[in-house]
Parts: C-alpha cells; structure tokens; sequence
C-alpha cells in the first residue's frame, strides 16, 4: 500500500504542477490544501483498489475491475453530467460515490476558493470512506499480515 499510495501522490502532484503550470489551471484557494486533498483523495483510491484486489485470482481479473468502478463512478459523480439533470431516483446514489465528493473539494478549492471551513463536510465524508476502505482492506486482505497490521494499530 505505501509504494501505490506513494505512486499515487507522486501522479497528483504531476496532475496538478500540469495543470497549474502548462495548462493555466486557475486556483482561487491555496494550494497547499489542494495538495492535501490530492493526497487524501488518492488514499481514498488506494485503499479500494487494494480492497478490490484481494478478490481478484489474478492480475487480470484486478485490471477487468477498473472499468466497472471507474464509469460508474464518473456518470454519478456529476463530472459528465450534472447531478441535477439526473433522475431524481438517482441523485442520492451520488451521494455514495467518492468521485462526487472529490468533485465537490476540487472545485470548491479551486474555483470557489474556499477553506476547510467551506468543505468540512466533504472532507470529513472523504476521511470516513478513506477510512472505512483502509479497514476493509485489512480485513479482507489474505496472509499472514493482517494479524501483524492488526496489532500495530491496536499498539498505537
């Protein structure tokens, strides 16, 4: 998990320095919390997908996940299409989707300009699902290990 999470944060910092600095990507708020929630968000990300992974029999069927959250998740997340115009027997599903509320922090970041205050709620959702998918992981997860991770964070 520390060399995808890593990897993760190294790729969100590419994607911002490119979009800040080649592509002129405005940022109304600071960017040191945009980094922040890059990084938070990529937690988010890393976790599922270690938790998707350990039902996977092999490196095939893993990479065959992706798609099957990853369109999902941008169809509801309001990134093709606002949430608005969706069916109303929709919307709350949107609510569940971690793509929505990395949405709503980035924009409000970015193009609001807004602080923590502004986004307490969003990054306390993004919190909890980083942190419900990280136990997820560890509970699925198939040696050895988690007896080892479960007690290093009873030790803490």
């Amino acid at each position: 998990m520390i060399a995808l999470l890593l990897l993760g944060v190294m790729m969100a910092c590419v994607i911002l320095g490119m979009g800040i600095g080649i592509f002129g990507a405005g940022v109304k708020g600071n960017i040191l919390l945009l980094l922040s929630v890059a990084v938070l968000y990529t937690l988010v990300h890393v976790f599922l997908a270690v938790f998707l992974s350990n039902f996977a029999r092999n490196e095939l069927q893993a990479v065959q996940m992706v798609p099957r959250i990853a369109f999902p998740s941008m169809a509801l997340s309001g990134m093709l299409v606002l949430v608005n115009s969706l069916p109303e027997v929709t919307q709350p599903c949107c609510n569940l989707v971690p793509l929505y509320w990395g949405n709503r922090l980035f924009e409000g970041i970015m193009l609001k300009g807004y602080g923590v205050g502004q986004l307490s709620t969003e990054l306390a959702v993004i919190g909890v699902v980083a942190a419900l998918f990280f136990a997820l992981a560890l509970l699925t997860v198939k040696t050895g290990w988690r007896r080892n991770i479960f007690s290093f964070c009873s030790a803490i």
